[in-house]
């Protein structure tokens, strides 16, 4: 494999990894666009910076379960804590 070949390889790897996580931050806004009927600009930004599958689930199964935006809101903080 040439090296342009493995460029090129890499380069689709990393795309189909963004746009994984870029689906997962809008399944979460998405959940709390239906049960809040709004999303702030604030919680996007913050979900943007997570790179990591796993913690955008986790904020999606809270976004389903939370009781209100404040709650969110908590369980965000606690996450960006963590992985910051």
């Amino acid at each position: 494999m040439t090296i342009a070949e493995q460029l090129r390889k890499e380069g689709r790897k990393e795309g189909r990894k963004e746009g994984i996580l870029e689906e997962a931050r809008n399944m979460v806004c998405e959940a709390l666009i239906v049960r809040f009927k709004k999303v702030s600009d604030e919680i996007k930004e913050v979900l943007n910076d997570i790179a990591d599958r796993n913690v955008l689930k986790s904020l999606l199964r809270q976004a389903v379960v939370c009781q209100d935006l404040p709650e969110f809101y908590e369980s965000l903080n606690m996450v960006t804590a963590k992985n910051g």
